[in-house]
């Protein structure tokens, strides 16, 4: 949506048990409605965001943290209390905080900036840090034992080399790939696990490509996907399987939900999802999306498959 004075409910996050839907704890009824734009999980330990904003264009954030088999949520930090009380413009590539041992990653864009001036902002778990720290590049993302981002040009990623960059929990670095692209291309979206990185490059708005390399054998592996590789698309890499959709699916572009396996090649087609073609990878499991209609409206349900 893109309207100020729209009204949300508020979103719960939590896990389901077989006592039913446990949250990890419900929302000050005092605070504004908002909604999640985003979680990840990484062991016992789960992240998310949240925002007030209906604006497809600007948004404030507050990232939580909280422990799986435990109640309650940690404020990890809040953008009012880091760039002032103001809407800010939603940063390049998927916003979804990524965890790694003690600490929360996200990708942020400083007050007046754009897309173009994403950067990384991370802070301890428990939001001891008097103010989150900055690293430089966006799509952060991690396997349990790396962080890895990308360092481009946002503004035009010709100028100049691009670089996955990996990042240990100490904040040693080193470059796991370097490349060029030409203009009008961008790299918009990374995921990893512990054998496989993968990243998107947009070679037009109908054209993408995604590569998957195998992090002990270096091999990399390139699939053409027939749509422009948004920075909101999905992408999901678990145990030997890369899920991904291309998330708004309009137009003439593919709004196939796939799932691919580096070790026998296999390439299978989930289904498809016109308008949320959405399909992600976490261990063993993959789950995408199947809209189910009933009159005007629409349910969304996630299909699990092991």
């Amino acid at each position: 949506m893109n309207d100020k004075d729209a009204l949300i409910g508020t979103d719960h996050l939590g896990w389901v048990t077989k006592s039913g839907f446990e949250p990890f704890d419900y929302a000050d009824r005092e605070t504004p409605p908002h909604q999640i734009a985003g979680a990840t999980i990484d062991g016992e330990n789960v992240a998310w965001v949240e925002t007030t904003s209906t604006d497809l264009f600007h948004s404030d954030w507050r990232i939580y943290a909280a422990e799986m088999g435990r109640r309650g949520r940690t404020l990890v930090a809040d953008s009012a209390a880091v760039y002032g009380k103001r809407m800010l413009r939603w940063a390049f590539g998927e916003t979804v905080p990524v965890v790694l041992g003690s600490r929360v990653y996200w990708p942020a864009v400083p007050p007046g900036g754009d897309a173009k001036d994403t950067r990384v902002l991370y802070d301890d778990l428990d939001g001891s840090a008097a103010r989150p720290r900055v690293l430089e590049g966006a799509l952060p993302a991690t396997n349990g034992r790396r962080l890895f981002v990308v360092r481009q040009h946002l503004a035009d990623p010709s100028k100049g080399d691009v670089r996955i960059i990996s990042r240990t929990p100490t904040g040693a670095e080193s470059v796991v790939q370097r490349f060029r692209l030409a203009s009008g291309q961008w790299v918009t979206a990374l995921a990893a696990s512990r054998t496989h990185l993968a990243w998107v490059v947009k070679e037009s708005d109908t054209r993408s490509s995604l590569y998957v390399e195998g992090l002990t054998t270096g091999k990399i592996t390139g699939i053409v996907m027939h749509h422009g590789g948004a920075d909101t698309m999905a992408l999901g890499v678990g145990r030997n399987l890369i899920a991904w959709g291309n998330g708004s699916g309009n137009g003439d572009e593919d709004p196939g939900e796939y799932v691919y396996r580096p070790r026998t090649g296999a390439l299978v087609r989930l289904g498809e999802q016109l308008g949320h073609s959405v399909a992600y990878a976490n261990g063993p499991w993959i789950a995408w999306a199947q809209i189910k209609q009933h009159g005007a409206s629409g349910i969304s349900r996630m299909t699990v498959s092991h």
